[in-house]
């Protein structure tokens, strides 16, 4: 199986770095702040509040006013706290602030048209060599704005039951309007693809002459299969799901975006938000500038990095995928394997695994190589990169083992299935893959 660069378009809105608003006080404080910039003797001062984005990702808390001359205020990143002041006027319906840092010197420009309810502009670098938009709308207070980050209307639910006393299992991903099914009964194993249209969430699926599953995708806590034969039904329940949020990190130096699942297990989110922490500190040790040197702006929001988490197996007992990075401080895309073991809360290396599972793991390695041996691409760059590659990256996968390359921004990355009926053979006989 081959999955090309172009896929990471889907991924690119993506922070372990949860908004945080420590910084947001009340409405009538930053009122009375904004107020004080201004002569004491001025007893009419017209005050703003308002929140958006910069750059369409990173939230903005800004606050200004006048005097009916000059205009003062200062805005918050609000994800790092990090606060610039703003002091400008207006002509012609056009704004334009200094912006400014708590030393007092310059570190870029805002402008904009102002309605009354919605600012709409740019912030620009003090050189004036590049701008991101910066629009921002008026609120009550800061903490009313509570955005969206995306919705990328991604999920995968597990589904579990018996079918005439014998385990059925269901795997179910979906991905903006499309779900891709795969279906475990017995000796029985079907695939199929979903589209999503205006008013039909109802779809059938014939899993043999006389049962047939009813995938209903608005109520998502139970499956239907019917049998047609003694008009009997079967309940499948929902044993395990997780969906996809955004988030979002900037200060001075660095805008990151992630994208990662959000998994009811609180120690695979500890492990996770670890696993991007680790990457930031990486790439924050290689940008670190000292205060007059960023100042210059040589390095204002020039560091970016996007992180996005794939997962390639869901059940009630185990999740596994892969963690992708790229980052300006790092050439390439980062590409982490990890199988975490719900039940007993912890990460499964899964070199150590095939170690402890397999009777003689070398055999693994072989199987694998064969099955590399047998992928042919007419293109021979291609060809000699996939051959050359350890596919490493192990993963489980509803069919069976995944063993992948790493990411390559030319020629994507490839896999290769091991199934499980071709790797119980191998197994050891207390190897927790058994239960697969």
């Amino acid at each position: 199986m081959t999955k090309y660069p172009y896929i990471f378009i889907f991924f690119i809105l993506f922070c372990s770095f949860q908004v945080r608003t420590q910084h947001v006080a009340s409405s009538t404080t930053v009122r009375e702040e904004v107020k004080s910039m201004f002569d004491k003797k001025v007893k009419n001062i017209w005050v703003v509040l308002s929140s958006g984005k910069l750059d369409g990702i990173h939230i903005v808390d800004m606050a200004f006013g006048t005097d009916g001359k000059t205009y003062r205020g200062f805005y918050y990143l609000r994800s790092s706290g990090e606060r610039f002041e703003l002091e400008g006027e207006e002509s012609d319906g056009l704004y334009t602030f200094i912006e400014t840092n708590k030393r007092g010197k310059t570190t870029g420009f805002v402008t904009g048209a102002f309605d009354g309810q919605k600012f709409t502009g740019d912030w620009i670098q003090a050189d004036k060599s590049r701008k991101l938009p910066f629009e921002t709308m008026v609120l009550e207070s800061f903490d009313t704005y509570q955005p969206v980050l995306c919705d990328h209307k991604m999920w995968q639910a597990f589904y579990e039951g018996k079918i005439d006393n014998l385990t059925a299992q269901v795997f179910i991903k979906k991905n903006e309007h499309d779900y891709y099914v795969y279906v475990k009964w017995g000796d029985i194993s079907k695939t199929d693809t979903f589209r999503e249209t205006t008013g039909k969430y109802v779809f059938p699926l014939s899993l043999t002459e006389n049962h047939k599953i009813i995938f209903d995708f608005e109520s998502g806590e139970y499956i239907v299969v019917e049998n047609n034969l003694n008009n009997q039904n079967f309940l499948l329940r929902k044993e395990a799901y997780i969906q996809f949020e955004c988030f979002e990190f900037a200060n001075f130096t660095t805008r990151l975006e992630t994208i990662r699942p959000v998994f009811q297990n609180k120690k695979f989110i500890h492990w996770l938000d670890k696993e991007f922490d680790t990457w930031h500190e990486q790439g924050r040790k290689k940008i670190i500038v000292n205060t007059d040197e960023a100042v210059i702006n040589h390095h204002r929001y020039t560091d970016i990095g996007y992180g996005w988490v794939e997962i390639s197996y869901l059940d009630n007992n185990f999740i596994s995928g892969h963690i992708f990075t790229q980052s300006s401080w790092k050439k390439g895309t980062e590409k982490k394997s990890f199988i975490f073991d719900t039940k007993a809360s912890k990460i499964l290396e899964p070199s150590l695994l095939l170690q402890e599972s397999f009777i003689d793991p070398i055999q693994i390695d072989s199987l694998v190589a064969s099955k590399v041996k047998n992928i042919c691409f007419k293109v021979p760059e291609l060809h000699e990169w996939v051959c050359k590659q350890p596919f490493n990256h192990i993963t489980l996968h509803e069919k069976g083992l995944s063993f992948q390359t790493k990411f390559s921004n030319i020629f994507g990355e490839h896999e290769v299935i091991l199934t499980y009926e071709e790797l119980k053979p191998l197994l050891k006989n207390k190897s927790v893959l058994r239960n697969f």
